[in-house]
């Protein structure tokens, strides 16, 4: 996680506890981008990180779950 900086692993904190907090959390990048009011290019990052370390994945509609 060194290639992310500081705002991203805040983003990445907040976004991980709410799929923690909320069972069945199912969000598209865009709902994501409205609900906490984050930049396009933050919201990409985060999410490859969270799907690269296998927290969620992502849906054939498109929307990104708890992986587990």
């Amino acid at each position: 996680m060194s290639t992310l900086n500081m705002t991203t692993y805040s983003w990445l904190r907040l976004v991980r506890a709410e799929y923690q907090d909320i069972p069945g959390l199912q969000l598209t990048e865009r709902d994501i981008r409205r609900q906490w009011g984050m930049d396009p290019l933050v919201c990409q990052e985060l999410l490859a990180e969270l799907t690269r370390i296998g927290f969620l994945k992502q849906t054939g509609t498109g929307r990104y779950v708890r992986a587990n």
